[in-house]
């Protein structure tokens, strides 16, 4: 017997131009058990977003914006408007990277809200800023394993977030299954957080020699050729 409650219907359509991008979704659900809650459809979701090229030791803009209007047959319907823009400059060498990140994300709902829920906002929105620091470095030395050429490589990393304290109390979930106020993992509540962490992925790769080239010096950290043989993380 199938677990299934519900099987969606989904219609999506993506173009992508220069530095840019953009897709269309429609997505229904057909309720197969009539005891279970239906999700909300997504009756369209537009999408807009960047797609620039990073350059290295100069600022990188990016921006995504989207537009969802959530349908529901007995619950609170409405449109979120979810836009996010940054502010990068990367500073990478062939052995190390730094990237420290300055985002801004706007949220806006306009709620048909059920009789249930008249009292609420129909209206709530949120302005959420945040930083992050990403770091690492990109150690390498030849080893020989069975007489075969070998490349143990070390990359230890370090990640700092922190997003500030937002009172979100209008922008809370309403239902399990998602909007009008947006599930966790999507546009919806956002928490007050700070948070480091860190890791290191080593591992064995084949040799490799590289390409001669006037870029050679300047080459980003990851970008050696030769197949992974071992690899692990620790963090």
């Amino acid at each position: 017997q199938s677990s299934r409650t519900h099987l969606p219907r989904r219609f999506d359509a993506r173009y992508g131009g220069d530095g840019w991008g953009a897709s269309l979704r429609f997505l229904d659900f057909q309720t197969l058990d009539r005891g279970s809650i239906r999700p909300y459809a997504q009756l369209p979701r537009i999408f807009l977003g960047t797609n620039l090229p990073e350059r290295n030791r100069a600022p990188n803009a990016g921006a995504t914006a989207e537009v969802t209007y959530f349908d529901h047959r007995s619950r609170t319907t409405g449109t979120r408007v979810d836009v996010r823009s940054s502010l990068t400059w990367p500073m990478r060498t062939a052995g190390t990277f730094v990237v420290p990140k300055a985002a801004l994300r706007f949220t806006g709902y306009d709620l048909n809200r059920t009789a249930a829920e008249a009292s609420r906002d129909d209206a709530p929105t949120r302005v959420v800023p945040s930083f992050s620091l990403d770091s690492g470095l990109f150690l390498e030395r030849p080893v020989a394993l069975s007489g075969k050429p070998l490349i143990h490589t070390v990359e230890p990393r370090l990640y700092y977030l922190r997003v500030p304290f937002d009172h979100q109390s209008t922008c809370r979930t309403s239902t399990p299954a998602g909007p009008p106020s947006a599930s966790r993992n999507s546009s919806g509540r956002t928490g007050s957080r700070v948070r480091t962490s860190s890791g290191m992925p080593t591992g064995l790769r084949l040799h490799s020699p590289r390409a001669c080239s006037t870029n050679a010096a300047t080459s980003l950290p990851g970008s050696a050729s030769g197949r992974s043989v071992i690899s692990a993380t620790a963090g």
